[in-house]
């Protein structure tokens, strides 16, 4: 280096070390003047602070050319460096915001923090030059300064810190970002991002060369990409599950690691030499790949943005009905304030002119002369704003004429009404269910028409709302409106949200029904909606077991089983007798016992032995008499119950089949179990005996 470059450097030194007195001073003088008392300009310590990191990154790489100045091959090439770097430093702070002050309110964190901050602007650095082709300075004085810078930056941090540097940043008032936390790994995402930036790297590499035959250096490229690409998906948490409702918070890591696997790339290439590879295909790829990456998210954004889940978790359930205020106990109608003026005259006469048969049904089924009107409400809407703007427990009759089909989260709007309604209050709506409609499409069209489409508004309205991924597309086509649901879960919905149903009935090719708010929402489980269910059962000593199996009902069913037994009774197998919950695939599945091979599981974990009386649900079990109930809970239920053997025909005998078979297990098990089941055996194969 000439004397004359020397001096130049050695002015500058000189100045930096002045206006780093300078600010000394400054900081000094603060704490003297307000040892207590926040600065009067935030502002003006993030000059500070800015100005204090520009002199000491510029005196690092000054210190580095000073040391060894040999590593330089001529003066010519250093202002190039120079200005890059401070490119590389000014767009890296701007960026992460390096000079908010509340970053640094940990010293732990803050170290961490300046690291990354060295760290992005050395790839962003490399990057730049490989970009302009910046090839001839020394790799070794290139790390060196960085390095060298770091080590200051951390020295004056620390030394700041500690002389009174924490007290000022925590008078700034910032606050401390949460890096700390870490989101669950989408190892879907991560094995699809693979193959995204396979397929568009083969399809610049393609492009250019005409052929999907890779040379050597291109694959050790790609090998390298891959790396990089790996780096910066984990590095910027690309491929972790974040709670982000923001489109923008969703891409962000993905424009992130974007930038930090170009800034890698470009760092690689300048260490390897690898200056002869295309930019094309290297950065082409990466840009693609970007692309493609947003384009992907922002599909599943709008299918997946337009309304959020419903609430089906009893966690969910239970902050939902703690919401609502403090009930001692439900009251009766008849134990609320007296009638001011009956809604039966408004009702008839005015709300309900166009629908006398409703009005009827809602006069058998309730005592309208003890509901107040100005307690009353009729709607017809099927938006939950007209509903919240209700006051709550306020209302002793809610009627909305509009059908449940069109409320995409059935649950939130059955809650919203619960917590409308007075305790005891009423509930009168309407759904399309799966009957009405197809009574409706074959009184629509000729049955031959009727044939060939009900198939297919089956499988959309019903089978798709249910299908993974496909069920987005169809609530971003319908936006949840006019689907399709069972009789049996609309009352399984009313039962789990805190209703009993008190009376139903079809008119119009409409389910009408009446239900009371008569307790809290459910809480003591999860409702079931898949294919795969898990009931709760009597086990071994009473304890509560969960017992799996194919679905066979409708969802929500196992909320109606008092309903049903109120409504049927029991069959004399001790079924539930005319049981509408089940489906017509449920019935074939049974007689084949195709749903109870789930139970396998429960066999092998040692819930369920071979041979034992069949594992029945709390409500069931309740109606054996209590001689029995002990005998039953002394062993485990079994796969293959004595009924198989016996064949009774009532519910009481039953009753007595089992009490037989436990007095005999009792005495001697294992040979009960060999005589019960081979008889059992006989009976399901040359018999027909079957599941109903």
């Amino acid at each position: 280096m000439d004397d004359k470059n020397g001096m130049n450097y050695q002015k500058a030194g000189v100045n930096y070390i002045a206006l780093w007195n300078l600010m000394l001073k400054s900081f000094t003088r603060d704490f003297e003047d307000e040892p207590n008392s926040m600065p009067k300009s935030r502002a003006k310590y993030i000059v500070y602070f800015f100005l204090a990191d520009l002199i000491l990154f510029n005196l690092s790489i000054y210190m580095a050319a000073s040391l060894k100045n040999w590593w330089f091959a001529s003066y010519s090439q250093y202002p190039d460096f120079l200005l890059i770097a401070n490119i590389s430093f000014l767009i890296v702070g701007a960026f992460v915001k390096k000079y908010t002050p509340g970053l640094y309110i940990n010293k732990k964190y803050g170290l961490w923090f300046l690291l990354r901050t060295t760290v992005g602007v050395l790839y962003l650095n490399a990057f730049i030059m490989v970009l302009f082709k910046v090839y001839y300075l020394s790799r070794i004085h290139f790390l060196f300064s960085f390095v060298l810078y770091q080590a200051l930056l951390f020295a004056v941090y620390l030394a700041f810190y500690h002389l009174g540097g924490e007290r000022l940043l925590k008078s700034l008032n910032g606050v401390k970002e949460r890096w700390f936390e870490h989101g669950k790994l989408n190892y879907r995402f991560i094995i699809l991002d693979f193959f995204l930036f396979l397929g568009s790297y083969y399809l610049i590499y393609y492009i250019r060369y005409n052929t999907f035959a890779l040379q050597p250096e291109h694959e050790r490229m790609l090998i390298l990409l891959v790396g990089t690409g790996a780096i910066a998906g984990f590095s910027t948490r690309k491929f972790e599950i974040l709670p982000y409702k923001n489109f923008f918070y969703k891409i962000s890591p993905i424009f992130k690691s974007y930038l930090v696997m170009f800034a890698l790339t470009g760092l690689s290439m300048f260490f390897l030499g690898w200056y002869e590879l295309s930019h094309k295909l290297i950065f082409g790829s990466i840009s693609m790949f970007f692309g493609l990456e947003i384009a992907g998210v922002f599909f599943l954004y709008i299918t997946r943005k337009q309304m959020p889940a419903d609430i089906e978790e009893v966690a969910e359930m239970e902050k939902s009905w703690r919401s609502e205020k403090a009930i001692a106990h439900f009251l009766s109608l008849e134990e609320s304030d007296a009638v001011v003026r009956s809604v039966k005259e408004r009702l008839q006469n005015q709300y309900l002119t166009a629908y006398p048969e409703l009005f009827e049904f809602i006069a058998q089924n309730i005592d309208l002369q003890k509901v107040d009107e100005q307690k009353s409400v009729v709607l017809n809407t099927h938006t939950s704003f007209n509903l919240e703007v209700i006051n709550d427990n306020s209302k002793q009759l809610l009627i909305n004429l509009h059908k449940l089909n069109d409320f995409r989260r059935v649950n939130r709007y059955f809650l919203i009404v619960h917590r409308k309604l007075l305790p005891g209050g009423y509930f009168v709506g309407q759904a399309h269910t799966l009957k009405t409609h197809k009574d409706w499409m074959y009184e629509k069209f000729p049955t031959f028409i009727a044939n060939l489409l009900y198939p297919l508004d089956f499988f959309f309205r019903r089978v798709c709302p249910k299908l993974p991924y496909i069920k987005n597309i169809y609530f971003l086509i319908t936006r949840g409106q006019n689907r399709l649901i069972s009789r049996a879960e609309v009352l399984g919905r009313l039962h789990f949200c805190g209703f009993k149903v008190i009376a139903e009935k079809e008119m119009n090719n409409r389910l009408y029904y009446i239900a009371r708010k008569i307790r809290f929402p459910s809480i003591d489980r999860n409702p079931s909606y898949g294919p795969l269910i898990k009931l709760r059962r009597i086990g071994l000593d009473g304890r509560l077991i969960y017992v799996y199996k194919f679905r066979t009902m409708h969802p929500y069913s196992e909320y109606l089983q008092d309903y049903v037994y109120e409504k049927n009774k029991l069959e004399q197998n001790g079924k539930f007798a005319n049981d509408f919950r089940i489906t017509t695939w449920g019935k074939w599945m049974r007689r084949l016992w195709i749903d109870e091979l789930p139970q396998l599981y429960n066999f092998l974990r040692g819930d369920l032995s071979l041979i034992g009386v069949r594992a029945l649900s709390p409500h069931y079990f309740s109606l054996y008499p209590d001689d029995v109930k002990e005998m039953r809970i002394k062993f485990k239920p079994g796969l293959v119950p004595p009924y198989y053997a016996d064949m009774p025909n009532s519910f009481e005998e039953i009753v007595e089949s089992e009490r037989r078979y436990l007095l005999k297990k009792m005495q001697s098990p294992f040979l009960t179990d060999c005589q019960y089941f081979t008889k059992a055996m006989f009976n399901i194969l040359f018999r027909n005996a079957r599941s109903r």
